[in-house]
């Protein structure tokens, strides 16, 4: 006999505290290597290839190895011990050699040695050059083969801000002497009087449009800043604004449409989008920086914008904080089904009729002669008492049934994932119309169903909308028109549940019990208890179904957050778009300068 095997939700608890409740939790009784536990595990799978608690135990840990190395792997990276880090991930592709994380930090492994040049070289530039510009640029090409450098993207990050806050108005195409600190006072001067004077002090030419208004006048009190942030601001409260014709020469034209038309340069970009809607980018670049001349290509996933250098700079940040690939998850789910059944028929049987009958001379049951008859008697008289005339049942019987799936589905994030495993049954419905009958057939999923929709957020929390299923042919029935139907029983369960990276998560206690008991006795004596198994017999039969579900998420990807000067930035006052603002920047600290004179200064006041 066979003892049939209980697996609740309480033994499943016990098994993973056991050793699968957090993979990443050490186990109980450490083993004296770090493998020894996986080691252990796998040989009892081989030596019990049907017992499912062998077999679950093993693939949990599996995973938990794996996952141990990963982040033993991603840690000695970000600590910068390259063949630590590649000996880890190593390891973890010989266990799984298609694992998803495990293969993309052997591939960051294999690039660290380059990606450390590169920040060097990065470093070298930002210390020999004031303008961060070619070291950022080191560090981009760099980056493109590694995004998840962390010291590259810390690195290029702080040069940025250093280059944001060392730069107002871009300045390259101007000559460095512009740079040079000067300070000026001029109260309610002519506008042609104040650019007199600053173009005697820096060598500075301009050239003015035949609309800008003669009586123009500026009240500017500026020290120690640059000729370039006075202009601007000159011009900034004159509605005026200037076109660079060389690096010493400016156009000065009224701030108007037409004039903007006629003198305003206009960049196209062409941008390539990996992974976002090229419609919903157009969209955003319209709506924020009210771009007018925008192209979508779908097939390429492309987009052009034409716009002036200003606007272009703010709708690359946008594309670059937009453009960003989708977190993903890889769901690993255990699937088990246990059904227990338990027979037990135990007692005497006895016959239920007993019957008599007679036979004469002609060997007829039931016919005499009436000679026969005067003269019946035993030998003539036959009884039926069955055959056998007394059964002892003394039978238990027991079975257990289990199906074990274990799927693996990766998802996006957001998007709904499902897993059908079963039978689609035919369904043939008929349709009279004006006495035409036709037969359509429809299918109806049977088997077992698991839906999941994960939701990831920032600090490694996963949110999980669960909806499981399973149904079975109950029973099958035939119309009167002779179509078959189907009767399906089914078990579901929806929930809401959270889990961190690598967690198991349990859903169980699912359990469908049927019994049936039927007994046949003698009347009377058979209502006797404890005589009832003497004087008849009594089947009893359970059978026990329960369903349980293991899922562990695993992030895959999480969303790279771009880093601060692409999420947050100055985009210039509402009527114009400008990732520079109007500030009087002082004059850069590299600029040459005399130490024996102050920086020159005129004052004029009328």
């Amino acid at each position: 006999m066979n003892v049939p095997m209980q697996l609740s939700a309480m033994t499943v608890s016990a098994l993973l505290l056991a050793g699968c409740a957090a993979l990443p939790g050490p186990a109980p009784g450490a083993a004296p290597h770090p493998g020894a536990a996986l080691e252990k595990a796998a040989a009892d799978a081989v030596a019990a290839p049907d017992d499912v608690t062998s077999q679950l135990r093993y693939r949990v840990e599996r995973e938990r190895r794996i996952w141990t190395l990963v982040q033993q792997g991603a840690a000695q990276l970000d600590l910068g011990n390259v063949d630590a880090a590649a000996a880890s991930f190593a390891e973890a592709l010989s266990i799984d050699p298609a694992n998803a994380r495990a293969l993309e930090g052997a591939q960051r492994a294999a690039s660290a040695q380059p990606m450390a040049a590169a920040v060097e070289a990065a470093r070298a530039q930002a210390k020999a050059d004031v303008n961060p510009a070619g070291a950022i640029d080191t560090l981009n090409d760099a980056l493109a083969t590694d995004a998840r450098h962390a010291e590259a993207r810390a690195l290029r990050d702080e040069l940025v801000v250093t280059q944001e806050r060392q730069r107002g108005r871009p300045a390259r195409t101007l000559a460095a002497s512009l740079r040079q600190p000067i300070s000026v006072q001029f109260r309610d001067q002519p506008l042609s009087t104040v650019l007199t004077t600053i173009s005697t002090l820096s060598k500075l030419s301009f050239v003015l449009d035949k609309d800008v208004p003669q009586d123009l006048r500026a009240t500017v009190s500026a020290n120690d800043t640059s000729v370039e942030a006075i202009v601007d601001l000159v011009l900034a409260t004159n509605h005026l604004e200037k076109k660079i014709l060389n690096d010493t020469t400016l156009l000065i034209y009224p701030k108007v449409a037409d004039k903007q038309q006629q003198y305003r340069d206009l960049t196209t970009r062409t941008f390539y989008l990996s992974n976002a809607d090229p419609k919903q980018v157009m969209s955003m670049i319209k709506q924020i920086v009210k771009t007018k001349d925008v192209y979508v290509d779908e097939r390429l996933g492309m987009l052009v914008v034409r716009d002036t250098p200003e606007a272009v700079e703010v709708a690359e940040r946008l594309v670059i904080a937009h453009d960003l690939p989708q977190s993903e998850v890889m769901f690993d789910v255990q699937i088990l089904e246990v059904n227990n059944s338990d027979a037990l028929n135990l007692g005497i049987r006895y016959p239920s009729s007993i019957s008599a009958s007679v036979a004469g001379a002609a060997g007829k049951a039931g016919t005499l002669t009436w000679n026969e008859l005067r003269h019946l008697n035993g030998d003539k008289v036959g009884v039926n008492l069955g055959d056998p005339v007394v059964t002892a049942n003394l039978a238990r019987e027991t079975g257990q049934g289990q199906l074990l799936a274990n799927p693996r589905i990766r998802v996006k994030n957001r998007e709904k994932a499902k897993i059908m495993i079963g039978d689609r049954l035919p369904v043939v419905t008929t349709v009279n119309g004006n006495g035409v009958v036709t037969e359509s057939v429809s299918y109806q999923d049977v088997g077992l169903q698991l839906d999941v929709t994960p939701t990831l957020s920032q600090d490694g929390e996963i949110s999980v909308k669960v909806a499981l299923e399973v149904s079975n042919v109950v029973s099958t029935i035939k119309t009167q028109t002779g179509l078959m139907a189907y009767q399906i029983g089914t078990r579901k369960a929806e929930t809401n549940m959270t889990a961190r990276d690598g967690e198991t998560q349990v859903l169980a206690g699912l359990i469908n019990r049927n019994e049936q008991a039927r007994g046949h006795a003698i009347p009377g004596l058979g209502d006797i208890p404890i005589l009832d198994r003497v004087f008849g017999t009594r089947e009893t039969k359970t059978t026990t179904t329960e369903l349980v579900l293991l899922i562990t998420p695993r992030i895959v990807r999480n969303l790279p957050v771009p880093a601060a000067h692409v999420t947050e930035f100055n985009s210039g006052p509402q009527g114009a778009i400008t990732t520079a603002p109007l500030v009087l920047q002082p004059a850069p600290a590299a600029a040459p300068r005399v130490p024996a004179k102050p920086a020159p200064t005129f004052e004029f006041s009328q």
